[in-house]
């Protein structure tokens, strides 16, 4: 029972921090004029929404071959690569994606 609450923990704490590192750095673009995300709660609820594919593919690759390992790199790896889609379909923008155009913020 002890190496389940490690693992469980362990688990917990990596998915905890990469999900506020992530939306830390996202919140940093707000001095950035082309970026319309303005409050960390922004960027917690989107990268909180990128990962959640991630982890539900980790899960049930975890039913199929349980590998510690494996189910943190799945879970980061999707993250990353759905933040990355995100950014490159809206620029993180607002207008862009209302508009096509980028629209800059004062």
């Amino acid at each position: 029972m002890y190496f389940v609450t490690l693992f469980g923990g362990i688990a917990f704490v990596t998915a905890l921090l990469l999900w506020l590192g992530l939306a830390f750095f996202i919140w940093l673009t707000r001095f950035n004029r082309s970026t319309s995300i303005q409050k960390y709660k922004e960027s917690l609820n989107l990268v909180l929404n990128a990962m959640g594919g991630g982890a539900v593919l980790a899960c049930l690759v975890g039913f199929v071959h349980f590998e510690f390992g494996s189910l943190l790199v799945i879970l980061s790896f999707w993250t990353v690569i759905m933040i990355s889609i995100m950014f490159w379909q809206t620029r993180l923008n607002d207008g862009y994606v209302a508009t096509g155009r980028m629209q800059t913020y004062d």
